[in-house]
């Protein structure tokens, strides 16, 4: 049911959203299809490459080591900084400083089978400390997110950069442009492109290339790409200097929730505000953890916690709301035999479509639908007198085709008489 373009938008997002992943390139095998404007559609499989250096698992555990062993070298000085502002300018900083622009890229006798230029390896690792835009944006959302900082990467059909939330404000930021950007080391380094809006980074003039169309998304990323709509106060008469931005405005009211016995409802208190949660127990994030945003109603399985936070542009996050929705285990009141009958009664409980009782005896099970919420006993007949069986009963939510089940009560036995 997949149609070719949510295929390629697959891959594409798989991609620049895992630089985790260093041992693939961006070799793409697949049966590509074009398709309206710049989109493209892949038809019937999808090969990512994968460096020849990386081959066998212990060459990926050694590249991987040289990464940790960075990015462990690097956790003091990150980890000393208290504000998200503070660390992604240290996170720019260390990146900018370690490598610089690969200058053989794009010419004729590059071979980026030796320059790991599509990888955060060639960043993070690689003995020649040179890279190109994928590596320098790839570099910095693995340490952002790993610092607790949602940070995206984003494409244009020739270039890579980043987008990162701070203070609750999503910006553009771009290292490869900031790095000494008329590459003779005059200058090491600027802040042209730091935090900085997609209106900037859209019309600035750069050093390097002129007016450009660089930072002009690519179709994969429409609905997933955040809106960086803030500036900081960058002064260009300064530009050694990074800009400054806006402190958050205040807390967004944590959002409220109900429970129908099948679905969950979320409400935050402002309609400017929008809510993200997850169904697995984690926290919830906007970018660096994987979180749902909530459009309507969502229907939850026998055992969830949901976790919610409200998120608005230049307020702090809510504070999470953890919510557990478990149907209750049922309690066994009593289990009693006579005439070759079992009678099972059970604690009552609301909210409920009815019950199944489980009787096992010999390695066989029967299970036994108890249809209605009033119900609270079962008779069981046509039993062997003298038999031991193993009783336990569930209770259960129908909505709509679906069902939605307790855990068993603890077992009782029974000799039927």
């Amino acid at each position: 049911s997949v149609t070719p373009k949510q295929a390629a938008r697959v891959y594409f997002l798989f991609r620049y959203s895992n630089p985790q992943f260093f041992f693939t390139n961006s070799i793409l095998f697949s049966d590509v299809e074009e398709l309206s404007g710049d989109a493209v559609g892949f038809n019937s499989y999808i090969g990512i490459g994968v460096y020849s250096t990386f081959i066998t698992d212990s060459a990926i555990e050694n590249g991987k080591s040289a990464i940790l062993a960075t990015l462990q070298n690097w956790d003091g000085a990150i980890s000393a900084e208290e504000s998200d502002y503070a660390k992604v300018l240290k996170i720019h900083d260390l990146i900018v400083d370690r490598v610089s622009y690969n200058t053989g890229f794009g010419t004729s006798t590059f071979n980026d089978e030796a320059n790991y230029s599509q990888s955060v390896y060639s960043a993070l690792a690689w003995s020649q400390k040179k890279t190109v835009c994928a590596g320098y944006s790839f570099a910095f959302m693995m340490l952002c997110n790993k610092y607790g900082i949602d940070c995206v990467c984003l494409t244009s059909s020739a270039h890579q950069w980043n987008a990162v939330r701070v203070n609750s404000r999503w910006y553009a930021i771009d290292l490869t442009w900031d790095d000494d950007p008329y590459m003779d080391g005059s200058v090491p380094v600027w802040y042209f492109f730091f935090l900085r809006s997609a209106k900037y980074m859209d019309t600035i003039e750069n050093a390097r290339d002129g007016y450009d169309e660089n930072h002009v998304e690519e179709w994969f990323f429409e609905d997933y790409m955040p809106s960086c709509t803030t500036d900081s106060d960058f002064d260009s008469d300064s530009y050694t200097t990074p800009g400054t931005i806006e402190k958050a405005s205040g807390t967004v009211s944590a959002p409220t929730f109900s429970f129908d016995g099948s679905k969950v409802t979320l409400k935050a208190a402002s309609s400017k505000a929008l809510i993200y949660y997850t169904t697995d127990g984690s926290k919830p994030s906007v970018g660096g953890c994987k979180a749902f945003i909530y459009k309507k109603p969502f229907k939850i399985s026998k055992t969830t916690v949901v976790r919610a936070i409200a998120v608005r542009a230049g307020y702090n996050d809510s504070a999470a709301i953890k919510i557990s929705y478990t149907l209750e285990r049922p309690v066994i009141k009593s289990v009693k035999s006579s005439g070759g009958k079992v009678t099972v009664k059970w604690k009552k409980e609301s909210g409920l479509s009815g019950h199944e009782v489980s009787i096992t005896a010999g390695g066989k099970t029967k299970i036994i639908r108890v249809s209605g919420k009033s119900k609270v006993s079962k008779v069981i007949s046509n039993l062997t007198i003298g038999k031991k069986y193993r009783i336990k009963v569930r209770s259960y939510i129908r909505s709509g085709r679906s069902m939605y089940y307790s855990n068993w009560s603890k077992a009782k036995t029974v000799r039927v008489n």
